[in-house]
């Protein structure tokens, strides 16, 4: 079967945003998000005794994979 012009056209559209996408994420990795200050180290520890305080309520409405990516981020940034 023959691909039509709106699918060839929408492929390259597609190929062109994700090339866009990775040369801005080359460009801007490691800088700090537009207009936003880093929150304080102590700040973040409050946060996290929080929610893992709700852990099992958190696992119910979100899923256990975006509890434990966040339990793993904390873990690396040095947050507990």
């Amino acid at each position: 079967m023959i691909k039509s012009e709106f699918d060839a056209a929408v492929d390259i559209l597609l190929d062109r945003q994700k090339g866009a996408t990775r040369e801005l994420m080359r460009r801007f990795k490691r800088v700090r998000p537009f207009r936003q200050e880093p929150i304080p180290s102590k700040e973040m520890a409050l946060n996290y005794d929080d929610m893992m305080s709700r852990e099992d309520q958190l696992r119910q409405e979100f899923g256990d994979e975006v509890v434990d990516n966040y339990k793993m981020n904390m873990s690396k940034s040095g947050g507990k």
